[in-house]
């Protein structure tokens, strides 16, 4: 995977996806606005191209609020929307490899 792809940590969603052209330039805003401030925690790329293969979000015990949980989901819709494959991990002291390019296997074959 490493010599493949790059990553990039803490990348704003606004700076992956873009809200639909509408006529209705306040529409635009508003939808802009819902995604300037939020961030993937991680974004792999194609290394040649920079293409985006798959955004990662690592959830915390802070996404088992309410007002997060609500985002979750927001993210989670607008990823499928705009057919961003979107990956999620429980955060953990340390990882093993094998299980993070398990769970990434499908989605970095189709590449």
């Amino acid at each position: 995977m490493e010599e493949k792809y790059t990553i990039f940590s803490k990348v704003r969603i606004a700076d992956v996806l873009t809200p639909e052209s509408t006529p209705d330039k306040s529409k635009w805003q508003r939808a802009f606005n819902s995604i300037s401030a939020k961030h993937f925690d991680f974004v792999i790329c194609d290394r040649e191209e920079l293409t985006i293969v798959c955004a990662i979000e690592l959830n915390d015990k802070s996404h088992n609020r309410k007002n997060r949980k609500k985002r979750d989901e927001f993210v989670r819709e607008i990823c499928k929307n705009a057919a961003l494959p979107f990956v999620e991990f429980q955060v953990k002291h340390s990882y093993t490899m094998s299980k993070v390019h398990e769970k990434l296997a499908g989605i970095l074959v189709h590449q």
